[in-house]
């Protein structure tokens, strides 16, 4: 931080967001992120599978793999799901109506077809919908394992391999006849044609002119960024749910075909943006905006984010039962791995492909856990923690109180905070002598407590 500061240049934060972007860190939160979309989960998967599956996204984040190549290689993945991780969709998914509504819902956000009105009976809409994803019906799996039960779900298939069957068509039973698979406002595709169906459907799901594929990413991502989405909820992208500002959206999408779906672009162009770097304090004309980007609207870390950064302040890791010391828990594969914490902070289960999943409203489970609980407040009383350093090592409390500044809000102390910090450390210490030999000690916990507990510090403003 003070480094960046002291940089006099004009492209300082250029240069400071390429180098985020060129941290491990950053891929391991992207990779999180398109791992909750994709119910990345051992409650689904073999140990094997689950790791197979997340180690192809994480190394697709990695090698910035463009956004369309990513979806056409996971709706049209074949093979063993060990050996090619983004089969392990399809046995994620293997009914047909739930894996098209799922595409629906990560790649076009559109609530056609599938829109349960009063006028149109349920089981008419679910048939136009299969008919739409048609293509998926020809999936098929193939285990030379014995079927084990597994967590949270009752059967499940081990070395499984996923290939496309010459069969799967779709019969309109109105009429008896059979269907060809036909794609949202696309052609038919003949009943004659040879190979894998999904290969049209993925190229047709992921062309440049379909206008739902790079706007429903450009929704989602610049939504991770600014806490809402210029159109919500990101899973419904209806003409008569229009953006905030359209043209906004639009020059967006554009700019991102042009880029080849080029994901680390969009995020660089967001991040250098006006309107991400906007302070989140508005003004009395705008205080009740949340919509049109006047200010940032303050979000809170997500769960995940929220536990590395305690573990990083404190230097005390969490421990996450069967990983190696210093895994963080954004470097988590899966979701069912026991966490008290990130599971009151809502942590999704992985079980439906909804942004509902993942929630960060303030809880009472929340705040007693803060409070009572013992992920913070074992961290700070640990040996070896940055208090105990701090203790150690001799710092006087003006550096004390900039150190914890600095590592917690990314920002010196105002003269005041200084003073009255300060102030009170001194007080703390001067009652050594009745008896307690870590009373400054003590009194650096709270400190610590109280700014890691700020709103300041848990929310992104």
């Amino acid at each position: 931080m003070e480094q960046f500061v002291a940089d006099t240049s004009s492209d300082k934060r250029v240069k400071l967001i390429d180098t985020i972007m060129k941290r491990p860190e950053f891929v391991d939160y992207w990779a999180y992120k398109w791992s909750d979309m994709l119910l990345v989960t051992s409650n689904r998967l073999s140990d094997e599978e689950m790791w197979a599956y997340y180690e192809w996204i994480h190394d697709s984040v990695a090698s910035n793999k463009p956004w369309d190549k990513f979806v056409y290689q996971i709706v049209t993945a074949t093979g063993n799901t060990v050996e090619n991780g983004a089969a392990n969709y399809w046995l994620v998914h293997r009914d047909p109506l739930d894996t098209t509504e799922t595409w629906r819902r990560l790649s076009w956000a559109s609530q056609l077809p599938v829109h349960i009105a009063t006028t149109i009976p349920w089981q008419m809409d679910a048939k136009r919908l299969l008919r739409h994803g048609q293509p998926v019906r020809a999936v098929r799996l193939k285990t030379y394992s014995p079927s084990t039960p597994r967590r949270g779900q009752a059967n499940s298939f081990n070395n499984v391999t996923v290939y496309s069957a010459p069969t799967g068509e779709f019969t309109d039973d109105r009429f008896m006849t059979v269907l060809p698979p036909k794609p949202l406002d696309a052609s038919a595709l003949p009943e004659t044609t040879p190979g894998d169906t999904r290969v049209y459907f993925a190229k047709w799901l992921t062309a440049p002119q379909n206008p739902f594929f790079a706007r429903n990413a450009v929704n989602r991502i610049w939504r991770d960024f600014m806490g809402r989405g210029l159109v919500e909820s990101i899973e419904d992208l209806r003409d008569t749910n229009p953006a905030t500002n359209d043209q906004l959206l639009n020059d967006l999408v554009k700019d991102f075909v042009a880029h080849n779906f080029d994901v680390d672009y969009l995020i660089r162009t967001i991040m250098q943006s006006a309107t991400y770097q906007a302070s989140s304090t508005p003004l009395k004309e705008n205080s009740d905006d949340d919509k049109f980007g006047s200010h940032y609207v303050i979000k809170r870390l997500p769960a995940e984010v929220l536990l590395d950064a305690y573990s990083q302040i404190t230097k005390v890791p969490e421990h996450f039962e069967g990983y190696p010391a210093g895994t963080r828990a954004l470097q988590l594969p899966d979701s069912a791995v026991k966490s008290y914490f990130l599971s009151a902070f809502g942590r999704p289960v992985r079980a439906q492909t909804r942004e509902s999943e993942r929630t960060s409203v303030p809880t009472v489970t929340q705040a007693l856990h803060i409070f009572n609980g013992d992920t913070l407040n074992d961290k700070l009383r640990a040996p070896g923690s940055a208090t105990e350093m701090l203790v150690k090592l001799g710092f006087t409390d003006d550096q004390i109180v900039d150190y914890l500044y600095l590592a917690s809000f990314s920002r010196h102390p105002k003269d005041n905070e200084r003073k009255a910090l300060v102030d009170a450390l001194k007080s703390a210490e001067a009652q050594k002598g009745q008896g307690d030999e870590d009373t400054r000690r003590a009194a650096l916990n709270d400190l610590a407590w109280a700014m890691l507990t700020s709103e300041e510090f848990m929310f992104n403003h």
